[in-house]
């Protein structure tokens, strides 16, 4: 599934898009389907994980405050 597809089918992470395409600082793009960013996680439903799982994501890099994650954690946490 594409970044794109997935992104649609995200509503409680409406935020959720692929960074592909961005111009990089040199010109280069970003390769889509490879760099994804959202606002948090923590309301994912069940076919919602299942559709982050089959992006096959290898690493999460949540910058919220701690206590920001503490109070609504990520429900995916398979990376």
């Amino acid at each position: 599934m594409s970044g794109a597809t997935a992104a649609r089918r995200l509503r409680t992470a409406p935020n959720f898009r692929d960074f592909g395409g961005h111009v990089t600082q040199d010109g280069r793009r970003v390769r889509m389907g490879v760099l994804f960013r959202s606002s948090q996680l923590s309301a994912l439903d069940e076919e919602e994980l299942i559709v982050v799982d089959g992006l096959g994501l290898r690493t999460v890099i949540d910058l919220r405050a701690l206590d920001e994650r503490t109070a609504q954690p990520a429900r995916w946490t398979q990376a």
